[in-house]
C-alpha cells in the first residue's frame, strides 16, 4: 500500500464554550491528572493582530487554551465571543485541529478540506502561527488548518 501521509505534526479536538470554557477546563484538568500549559483571554490578544476585537464584556473569556493529554494529545479549548455568541450552538461546538509542518502543506491542506464546504475564517498568518484558518467541509465537520511560526 503506498500513503501519500500528509505532513503532520499533530491532531487535536477543538471545544468551543459560551462563557464556562475556564470552568469546564478546570474540571478536565481535575479528572484528568493534567494541568493547563495555555490559557490566554481575549483581553490577551496583542493590538492589530487581524483577530476580531471583541466588547469589553468578553475580555475575561477565554480565547484560547490548551490542556495536554500526553505528549501527542492535547484538549483545546476557548469561549464564543461577539457575533459568534449567536452562532454558538451546543453539541455542534468542537473542531479537528490539524497542526502541519508548514504554510504550502497548510495551504493544501484548508484548500482540500473546504472545498464544497465553507471558509469560516480565511486561512492568513496570526501572532501565534505562521498561518491559521477555519473552515467547515463538505460533510459539516468544522477544521481549523495551523502550521508553525
Amino acid at each position: 500500500m503506498n500513503l501519500n501521509l500528509i505532513i503532520m505534526k499533530t491532531l487535536h479536538v477543538y471545544i468551543n464554550y459560551n462563557g464556562n470554557c475556564a470552568e469546564a477546563f478546570a474540571h478536565y484538568a481535575k479528572v484528568l491528572k493534567s494541568e493547563l500549559s495555555e490559557s490566554l483571554t481575549y483581553a490577551d490578544a496583542p493590538p492589530n493582530t487581524g483577530m476580531h476585537q471583541v466588547a469589553e464584556e468578553f475580555h475575561n473569556r477565554i480565547m484560547h487554551c490548551t490542556l495536554p493529554l500526553n505528549e501527542n494529545v492535547t484538549l483545546m479549548g476557548s469561549d464564543a465571543a461577539g457575533d459568534a455568541c449567536a452562532r454558538f450552538v451546543q453539541g455542534n461546538n468542537y473542531a479537528v485541529s490539524l497542526h502541519v509542518e508548514n504554510r504550502k502543506e497548510a495551504d493544501r491542506v484548508f484548500n482540500g478540506l473546504s472545498e464544497g464546504g465553507a471558509v469560516l475564517i480565511p486561512i492568513a498568518e496570526t501572532f501565534w502561527s505562521s498561518c491559521w484558518g477555519m473552515c467547515t467541509d463538505a460533510f459539516g465537520v468544522q477544521w481549523m488548518v495551523s502550521s508553525p511560526l
